[in-house]
């Protein structure tokens, strides 16, 4: 944090973090770690349905014996 982005308020005395570049970054990793978990679940889904089909054709085999 950089001392020079805080400043306080006047009005309730908060102290407020002006940096909006590191808001910015913030933001922008919030958004990618977001797109990852999306991502994730994308590929667990794929691989279980993956695992489904290759159960079924085992069985479509197994039936055919």
């Amino acid at each position: 944090m950089n001392p020079e982005k805080i400043i306080r308020d006047k009005n309730s005395t908060a102290i407020i973090n002006a940096d909006v570049d590191a808001l910015n970054a913030y933001k922008l990793k919030r958004d990618q770690r977001s797109k990852i978990n999306e991502l994730e679940k994308d590929i667990n889904s794929v691989k279980n349905d993956l695992l489904e089909i290759k159960d079924m054709l085992k069985q479509i085999i197994k039936d055919r014996e």
